[in-house]
């Protein structure tokens, strides 16, 4: 949690962030449905009800934070109840938090930490309804699987894997259909009102294909490779291991519907919980393997964020599997240390324990002030839907450039369009002598593209960000004809 903080702590806001920050200054009328930021509304709501624009980037990473440390405590509950070895629960809690798509994401402020935390609740009640039927287990798992779609569209997934545990659960035991059909009902009412909200967003970005993919097939086994790696061991050359998972998802159906009566509290000589593994096997799938048909189906491109809803759900399966073999207990904690181990040296070498999501922005900050003009301008770029007020390029330059520039944009086109035709300087004022450009558009190669005789770049500093620097471009004179 001490990484988190210090984190939270010295970086500043990503783009995805800003434009959540920007929504949340709309308000919760105004920022419902406002482009640029397409997600539903109940994690702005909770942060501003609490917070505003004017607090600290550490203050707006709180909540998340908090959902973090929420997400541990319900972990260490659900593997409490699944496990007796506190040896075993103690192995598999680091090792699953060693997640680095989790860390990564856990600090920021945006939904996904909180979508964790009520996906790994929602679990908690899964397990705890099939075994009581108590009404308070009910209303939970109901509220946290409805919860979720109310933080991000794709808790959707959660929903969709409800249902396919339902099913096979009632092909077994007669006696869940009142549970499942209520549940069901219940929740569908509760989830109507998101309709039209993700019906605004689809309508927003279908215009826009966010990421051109020339071959999907490469694309999606490499990043299903990639993405796994990511939720395991954080080594992208074991990212293969996706495959032992799915055998081990059928394994659990296979096991639940061919066994006799599905043992809801039985006793330890009669191995793992039937139901246990296949609500863990379900809930599987609404994550990576949700991501994946989603982009076969639209041939779409993949978000690792989008995995984080069941990223806690795999080594628990995994642990539990291996507890109907007659093996030594030993051997599951052997595999625990070694894949903590794993995945320490994975996180560490890939990114010397700092996030890829943001950066601290002090170097660039630091130029801005010792070398930024009155009058000079930046370059916000709109593009896509991400334009005027919505434009992160606009809302970073608000929040940190220490002197004010005067803003200005060239046409607005979609991405594509800007990597092909780069800088368009007919659109900078003809007051402005020089002006500068910080966007994630923009990386050197295309900087230094295209220039006309008339201006030059005279400046390029790097921050902690290695993908796109700080630059500024200067007027030049032009020799007059005698």
């Amino acid at each position: 949690m001490s990484l988190l903080g210090w984190w939270a702590s010295t970086t500043g806001l990503c783009n995805d962030e800003l434009l959540f920050l920007r929504a949340i200054e709309l308000g919760p009328v105004d920022g419902l449905m406002v482009e640029g930021s397409s997600h539903p509304p109940l994690f702005r709501l909770v942060v501003g009800s609490i917070l505003d624009s004017s607090a600290s980037d550490l203050l707006l990473r709180i909540p998340s934070i908090i959902c973090v440390l929420a997400t541990l405590v319900i972990w260490h509950l659900i593997l409490q109840r699944l496990f007796d070895e506190p040896y075993l629960v103690a192995a598999i809690l680091a090792l699953t938090a060693c997640n680095a798509h989790w860390l990564e994401a856990g600090f920021l402020m945006l939904p996904y930490a909180m979508l964790t935390m009520l996906g790994s609740a929602h679990a908690l009640f899964w397990l705890r309804l099939v075994a009581s039927d108590s009404r308070l287990d009910f209303v939970g798992f109901v509220l946290t699987g409805v919860g979720s779609i109310w933080i991000h569209f794709y808790g959707a997934n959660l929903l969709v894997a409800d249902q396919l545990i339902w099913v096979f659960i009632v092909i077994r035991e007669r006696k869940f259909i009142r549970l499942w059909l209520s549940s069901s009902f219940v929740s569908l009412l509760l989830v109507l009102p998101v309709i039209p909200i993700a019906w605004f967003y689809v309508q927003v970005e279908k215009p826009y294909a966010l990421v051109e993919i020339e071959n999907h097939t490469e694309y999606f086994l490499t990043y299903s490779q990639q993405f796994f790696s990511s939720l395991t061991f954080n080594l992208k050359s074991l990212g293969f291991l996706v495959l032992i998972w799915y055998g081990i998802v059928l394994a659990s159906v296979f096991r639940f519907l061919g066994s006799g009566k599905p043992r809801v509290d039985g006793d330890e000589q009669s191995g793992p919980n039937r139901i246990q593994m296949l609500i863990l096997a379900g809930m599987f799938l609404a994550g990576l393997p949700a991501a994946q048909a989603h982009s076969l189906i639209f041939e779409k491109a993949m978000w690792p964020r989008y995995t984080l809803v069941a990223s806690w759900t795999h080594w628990p399966l995994l642990f539990l599997f291996l507890q109907q073999f007659p093996i030594s207990k030993v051997i599951p904690a052997a595999i625990a240390v070694v894949g903590i181990a794993t995945g320490i040296f994975g996180f560490s070498s890939h990114n010397q324990f700092r996030p890829n999501v943001a950066f601290d922005y002090n170097n660039e900050i630091r130029v801005l002030n010792e070398e930024a003009l009155a009058g000079d301008g930046i370059l916000v770029q709109d593009f896509d839907f991400w334009i005027g007020s919505a434009n992160g390029d606009r809302l970073w330059s608000e929040r940190y450039c220490p002197v004010e520039l005067e803003h200005f944009t060239g046409e607005a086109m979609n991405r594509f369009e800007v990597y092909e035709n780069g800088i368009d300087f007919t659109a900078v004022p003809a007051s402005i002598e020089r002006f500068w450009v910080y966007s994630g558009l923009f990386n050197e190669e295309l900087l230094r593209s295209g220039i006309p005789e008339n201006w030059k770049l005279d400046l390029i500093e790097y921050g902690d960000c290695p993908w796109f620097p700080l630059a500024r471009f200067k007027r030049v004179e032009q020799p007059t004809l005698q």
